[in-house]
This record gives structure tokens, sequence and C-alpha cells, in this order.
């Protein structure tokens, strides 16, 4: 177990100390994760926008009664 345990941790010989390194390679790969998954909806809604499939902002009019009934 001993053996584990000192893959995860770093001595740093100017403190004397160990210091737990895997809180910060969790940290950069969260970081790393949410750069990708916001660059990705960046290009899916920008690819939308111009191909005009993009959603609309008020709902299309209902009230006219055309159209085929669902359920019902």
């Amino acid at each position: 177990m001993d053996n584990i345990l000192t893959y995860c941790y770093h001595y740093d010989p100017q403190t004397n100390k160990h210091s737990l390194i895997v809180a910060r390679i969790v940290q950069l790969g969260g970081l790393l994760t949410i750069c990708l998954l916001g660059g990705f909806m960046l290009v899916m809604f920008r690819r939308d926008y111009h191909d005009g499939n993009a959603i609309p902002a008020t709902p299309p009019n209902r009230s006219t009664g055309t159209g085929s009934k669902v359920n019902g």
C-alpha cells in the first residue's frame, strides 16, 4: 500500500515535505474537460446558427389550427 501512495506524493526538498500532486492533475483534467466541452458546444451552436437550424426566439403561432393532431 505504501508503494501506491508514493506515486501520489511528490517530495519537495525546499520545504522538506511531501505534497499531493494528484489533486492538481485532477484539477487540470477537469479544466481541460470543461474547455473541450465548451469549445465543442461553441462550434455546434455556431454551425446551427449559420446553417439556419437555430432555435427560433419566438415559437411559431399554433392558434390557427393547422397541422396534424397528435394523441387524441
